[in-house]
Formats: structure tokens, C-alpha cells, sequence
């Protein structure tokens, strides 16, 4: 038995098995993707033939190469990491569509 994703519009709203792809198609039309590892809570992205992660704000952009959502202005790079334990915390504001510092 093989699984397939049930998809509305790269939305998935069931997973079947069946015999074979034909056996799928001929009960749910042409809305089926073939999966071996359903990512689950993931989009199917149909421009792209990939799977996607829910947009995290809806000013971001997904960015095909690293196949992440990206915030439309880049995270200023004065921000706190394990190398950097001085730097600044930010977080993103979706009213102004920008990083602002956590004080």
C-alpha cells in the first residue's frame, strides 16, 4: 500500500492508502500527493512541488533555497547568540513590519 495526501488547494484534508496512484486518482481525482513522510502541521506548496511550514506572520516570505519563511527586513545583527551574549534581543512586529528590541 502506498500513502497519499488528499490536498484542496495545497491545503491536505486526509491521508489514504492505496494500491497505486491510478487506484487513488480514480476515487479523489487528481488531489493526491504521493508521501512517504508526512510532515506533519506542514503546506503543500503547489508551485513548487515541496511542502511548506504555516506562515508565521503574514509579511514573511518563503524563500525557496532555504525553504524557510523569511522576514521581509532582515534581524539587525547587533542580536543576542551563545557567541554573542551581549548582543540585543529583538522580536518581530507584524503592526510595523519590523524587529524591535525587547528592553
Amino acid at each position: 500500500m502506498i500513502s497519499f495526501a488528499i490536498h484542496n488547494q495545497g491545503i491536505v484534508i486526509n491521508i489514504i492508502c492505496a494500491e497505486s496512484r491510478q487506484v487513488a486518482e480514480s476515487i479523489f481525482g487528481t488531489n493526491v500527493l504521493e508521501i512517504t513522510n508526512l510532515p506533519v502541521g506542514m503546506d503543500w506548496f503547489l508551485e513548487n512541488d515541496t511542502w511548506y511550514a504555516p506562515r508565521v506572520f503574514d509579511s514573511w516570505i518563503w524563500n525557496l533555497q532555504t525553504q524557510q519563511w523569511e522576514a521581509p527586513t532582515p534581524m539587525p545583527l547587533n542580536q543576542k547568540t551563545i557567541t554573542n551574549p551581549n548582543g540585543k534581543l529583538f522580536e518581530w512586529s507584524e503592526a510595523i513590519t519590523s524587529w524591535i528590541e525587547i528592553t
